[in-house]
């Protein structure tokens, strides 16, 4: 047979004999499986400690949010009083000097009262305390003040009323009478049902006795008509606070010249008509320019509280109606219409307790708080 040249020298293919050496893939580029699986545990564990770490900063945040909330709730919010109360709020004021002779309404300034945690367990709120002249009288169905039936005075409003007076005595610098309050009453004026202020005094007790009556002491005649006297001093001459009496009696008892009580300050105003009424606007300008009292709580009786209604000092009142008749009312003489013709309107009437409470404000001028059951505190 005839063989090309180029198939002489083409090489002869032969198969791939097996061998017995294994085989080995060829290694891939990069990272192998443990080390990327090792560096994705890493990353969940840091993202974890991430997350607790934003976790914590919000609970810090919410805490301080929650911390702080509840101090300005526990200064700013209103102090809720017992059953048929009300809620109240409390916050004191600097006063100018001539603040009752302007008699303007509303707050002046505010200032935050502290606490001391060792006199009492719970925050002590901040008071709104008013200036010029507040009325407060209590009525029976009849708009009398008293049972004539009764040997000695009795309270015949609920304990909630009771409660809404104490609040106004603190939040006012004095308290003011006629003196036949006193002698029928043989009262303190003192806030005894709720706490005072922190760092305030109980407030000056004020009298009108145009003759020095109650100086003598207590009269020992059932009906109370100061003739006869026991020698007794009546419970606010001995009781250490203050008190002022009005009078207008050149002559001053001599005897009790010679033994002064400190804390009794008499204080002559001069009748202009002699007829033994001393003006309410001469005791207010005395009280403001020369004792620094600036807001005034009259409590009775009703000729003393009559008299501040005629000659239009009054600022705002607190009519207070049980619903009792007295078997002898002694009648108050004051209406409605006495009010309106001192310059008084009526904002609200709100329930208290058993009684129901009128608040009346001077015409133009607003309550000390937005809502009237705010004020007293």
């Amino acid at each position: 047979m005839f063989i090309s040249s180029k198939q002489k020298n083409r090489k002869k293919w032969k198969h791939p004999t097996p061998s017995n050496k294994p085989q080995t893939l060829p290694k891939p580029q990069g990272k192998d499986v443990n080390e990327t699986q090792e560096e994705l545990t890493s990353c969940q564990v840091k993202l974890s400690q991430t997350k607790m770490k934003v976790y914590t900063i919000y609970c810090m945040q919410a805490c301080i949010i929650f911390m702080t909330c509840a101090i300005a709730s526990g200064f700013l919010s209103m102090s809720t009083r017992g059953s048929g109360s009300g809620s109240h709020m409390n916050i004191r004021h600097q006063h100018s000097r001539n603040a009752l002779v302007s008699r303007p309404s509303g707050i002046v300034s505010l200032k935050a009262s502290s606490q001391d945690d060792t006199e009492t367990s719970h925050l002590i709120p901040e008071s709104v305390q008013v200036q010029g002249v507040t009325l407060k009288m209590a009525f029976d169905k009849t708009y009398a003040v008293a049972d004539a039936s009764e040997l000695k005075s009795e309270r015949f409003t609920c304990p909630a009323s009771l409660d809404l007076v104490h609040y106004l005595r603190r939040n006012s610098d004095c308290v003011l009478v006629g003196k036949g309050t006193v002698v029928r009453d043989d009262c303190t004026l003192t806030v005894r049902r709720v706490d005072l202020w922190k760092e305030k005094e109980q407030p000056v007790r004020v009298v009108v006795d145009s003759k020095l009556q109650i100086l003598s002491g207590r009269p020992t005649s059932e009906d109370g008509d100061g003739t006869e006297s026991d020698g007794e001093d009546y419970k606010m001459l001995k009781d250490g606070f203050q008190t002022i009496v009005y009078h207008s009696c050149s002559d001053i008892n001599r005897e009790y010249e010679q033994t002064p009580n400190p804390n009794l300050l008499l204080v002559e105003i001069p009748q202009k008509n002699g007829d033994g009424i001393i003006s309410p606007a001469e005791m207010i300008q005395d009280l403001s320019s020369k004792r620094n009292i600036h807001h005034v709580m009259v409590e009775g009786g009703p000729a003393t509280a009559i008299q501040f209604l005629k000659e239009g000092v009054v600022d705002r009142a607190i009519i207070i109606r049980a619903p009792v008749t007295f078997i002898e009312p002694v009648p108050s003489g004051m209406t409605d219409d006495m009010l309106r013709e001192a310059g008084l309107v009526l904002l609200e009437e709100r329930p208290c307790g058993d009684d129901v409470v009128e608040y009346w404000v001077k015409d133009g001028d607003s309550w000390p708080t937005a809502d009237v059951a705010d004020w007293p505190n």
